[in-house]
């Protein structure tokens, strides 16, 4: 199962992040969007977990906690395209690296 993981601090890194969901299972791997020119987290990951009861667990305890002094945001990530309206944006600037 996927989890998505929102307003994560700028010194998260992808292991940080891995670290942190090993407490309830096994990860298969974790992501960061960062910063193409500073490699700074801008925020949000994603997280692998093969057991969707760990991943839900996980997603139940970690939810709405502190990580470096930020609250993060836990989720079950949705694959894209899957929802039911169009999603709207405008153009973006720079575009995140996935670490």
């Amino acid at each position: 199962m996927r989890l998505y993981v929102k307003n994560l601090p700028p010194t998260c890194t992808a292991e940080t992040l891995r670290r942190l969901c090993e407490a309830y299972g096994r990860v298969s791997s974790a992501q960061i969007a960062a910063d193409p020119d500073t490699g700074r987290c801008t925020g949000s990951g994603f997280i692998e977990m093969p057991e969707a009861s760990q991943a839900l667990h996980a997603l139940a305890q970690l939810n709405g906690t502190s990580l470096g002094g930020a609250t993060i945001t836990v989720v079950k990530a949705y694959q894209q395209g899957s929802r039911s309206a169009p999603r709207q944006e405008g153009p973006r600037a720079r575009t995140p690296r996935w670490h």
